[in-house]
């Protein structure tokens, strides 16, 4: 099983991109999920579930502008990678990669996060 939080394609990537269309639900859903994973220690699955607490419990989401900054690591980097626990560790440097470029949301991340599920 992925050790990738999200719960689909568009999720798993739209904290990461520099797209000004995305979506804000899908962008606080992924950091919501990198959250959990990776300061909770929850699963894909677990991850999942508070997915979907979460778009039953909010349905507004504030601008949310993409990091200065990005992860160096990309999402193309992972997919060149072979399969198996070289991938699954390459996904895992990625989120950590991921979470570190939106450092200055974290804070608000764990607070919405707790008032929402905890």
């Amino acid at each position: 099983m992925s050790v990738c939080p999200g719960c689909n394609p568009e999720c798993r990537i739209a904290a990461a991109s520099r797209r000004a269309g995305k979506k804000q639900c899908s962008r606080f859903r992924f950091l919501i999920g990198m959250y959990l994973a990776l300061e909770k220690g929850h699963t894909g699955r677990q991850v999942q579930r508070a997915h979907t607490r979460i778009a039953k419990a909010r349905k507004d989401w504030p601008r949310l502008e993409p990091p200065v900054h990005p992860a160096d690591l990309t999402v193309r980097e992972i997919l060149q990678t072979k399969t198996g626990a070289e991938r699954e560790s390459m996904i895992h440097r990625w989120m950590v990669a991921v979470w570190e470029s939106w450092a200055d949301r974290k804070d608000w991340v764990r607070e919405i996060t707790s008032s929402l599920l905890f």
